[in-house]
């Protein structure tokens, strides 16, 4: 499926915050990779650092989300 940057960037932040678990993260993050290969994203570009920063805060809603139902079981 062909796509612009703009949409396929906006799609993969979309896809980013609806992870429900680190494996779908990882999928993800695959596909990330693949875009910045794709259009030369390099890592002082925005894309990129919002990127970063959108795959930290996930993994930190994640853990916690683990840790909550962990605690609750």
């Amino acid at each position: 499926m062909y796509m612009n940057k703009r949409l396929h960037y906006a799609d993969l932040v979309k896809k980013l915050v609806s992870c429900e678990n680190r494996m779908q993260l990882a999928d993800v993050v695959k596909e990330i990779n693949e875009f910045n290969k794709k259009y030369f994203i390099t890592p002082s570009s925005e894309e990129f650092k919002k990127f970063e920063t959108v795959i930290g805060l996930m993994k930190i809603k994640l853990k916690n989300t683990y840790l909550s139902f962990k605690n609750t079981n």
